[in-house]
């Protein structure tokens, strides 16, 4: 009985487990796809494009975009924040406010009030969204200088009191908060953003792409395609940015439940 039980697995039943279960996704993945293009074929090929690109289509998705964008940048903060509090066992100035965060505060309400303020006019509009990510990523450098001490030292109190847990929490949120993924974040929403100012401010490119946009949109007017392309672009910019940003914060937030869960199963030690 004890060689039976200290036997190692057999090798050939691992592979055909591995072999069953690769062929098996392959088959559901090549199912699920092409029964997926059925589904979204059937379900809009009746459906007239000129009934859903009309003028007042370009007003409704500027507007939804705008609203997506806001709400997200306010929950988002209050993500960050209970985040942080969560992890760090002490905040930089005796957790009173500094100037400099006052003034940043007071640049971002100026920036969201000129994004409001100039809404259907794609150049101040434009100006402004840009200005809007340089105030954003200009505060986020500054808040990587501001919690540095704090991630020091309660790393310092973690390990000195072997507080592991709690040194897991920490590092996670040291990885969100300064991780690469920003900078590559960063990177693709310039990118669009170029492409959002040479609509805005280049009339050779805007004329180009209005023109691309009638041969696909022959029963729009050119006054039309111009804000029905420009809104888009807006919308692809909040899409993008905002989907990446709650990316990161799901799996952060994932990963602290799971960690919650097993410390309250388990004593946590590093190996």
């Amino acid at each position: 009985m004890d060689n039976v039980i200290e036997r190692s697995p057999d090798p050939q039943g691992a592979r055909d487990k591995t072999r069953f279960a690769q062929f098996t996704r392959s088959i559901i993945k090549v199912v699920a796809v092409i029964f997926g293009l059925l589904v979204g074929y059937l379900q809009i090929r009746d459906i007239r494009p000129d009934v859903l690109l009309t003028p007042s289509t370009a007003d409704v998705i500027w507007r939804i975009a705008l609203v997506a964008y806001y709400w997200s940048w306010v929950s988002g903060v209050n993500f960050d924040i209970n985040l942080q509090e969560l992890a760090y066992v002490t905040f930089p100035n005796h957790g009173r406010w500094p100037t400099r965060l006052y003034v940043t505060l007071a640049v971002f309400v100026l920036m969201a009030a000129i994004l409001l303020m100039s809404f259907g006019h794609i150049a101040a509009f434009s100006a402004a969204l840009t200005g809007f990510l340089i105030v954003d990523y200009a505060s986020w450098l500054y808040v990587r200088q501001l919690v540095r001490g704090s991630i020091e030292a309660s790393r310092v109190h973690y390990s000195n009191e072997k507080k592991f847990y709690e040194l897991a929490i920490l590092n996670m949120v040291e990885r969100y908060v300064f991780g690469w993924w920003k900078l590559w974040r960063l990177m693709v929403g310039v990118a669009i953003l170029i492409v959002v100012d040479a609509f805005a401010f280049n009339s050779a490119f805007r004329e180009a792409t209005v023109g691309v946009i009638l041969m696909l949109c022959p029963w729009l007017s050119p006054s039309d395609a111009i804000p029905l392309f420009y809104s888009m672009l807006f919308l692809l910019y909040v899409s993008v940015m905002e989907f990446w940003l709650w990316m990161h914060r799901v799996h952060i937030y994932v990963r602290l439940e799971t960690l919650d869960y097993l410390n309250g199963l388990y004593h946590l030690t590093p190996r």
